[in-house]
């Protein structure tokens, strides 16, 4: 486990159970090809997801100009955004992956019902979708019928 400690070194996270999302791609300055995020030429930026779903920005400039090796917390909206900004080669996919709004069966399936986000490991969800593929349903059908049963 490598603990990657940021916020003044109030939080931390485990990089080795992080999953690097995104490099941030590369553009000519007119000078030299840098990174589109952090403007360096010899390190890139990431984007960085946590085992725990939070994002997290990793600037690097230690080899260049011994500058700092910056990480730090962005909302999903933020997340989103540097996706769009780094010119990732795969930032349909990404996109797609972690920012899709589109919803596994209509608002209205459970009129009076109670809407409430409740966040899961990656792994978790996809052992989630699997079983609910399995059984014909939705993954929100089949979290709650699976809640209900365990109640």
């Amino acid at each position: 486990m490598e603990r990657i400690y940021f916020g003044n070194g109030r939080r931390w996270f485990d990089l080795d159970a992080a999953e690097l999302v995104a490099a941030e791609g590369r553009r000519w300055d007119g000078n030299n090809m840098v990174g589109v995020i952090s403007g360096l030429q010899t390190d890139i930026a990431g984007l960085y997801r946590t085992a725990s779903g939070e994002w997290v920005e990793n600037v690097n400039a230690t080899r260049e100009h011994n500058g700092p090796n910056h990480w730090g917390l962005l909302t999903p909206t933020e997340a989103k955004a540097w996706v769009i900004r780094s010119e990732a080669e795969n930032t349909d996919a990404i996109l797609e992956r972690f920012f899709s709004k589109t919803s596994d069966e209509p608002a209205d399936d459970l009129p009076g019902g109670v809407e409430i986000p409740v966040k899961f490991a990656e792994d978790v969800l996809e052992l989630i979708a699997i079983a609910a593929e399995k059984a014909g349903q939705s993954r929100p059908e089949w979290i709650r019928r699976a809640v209900a049963n365990a109640l």
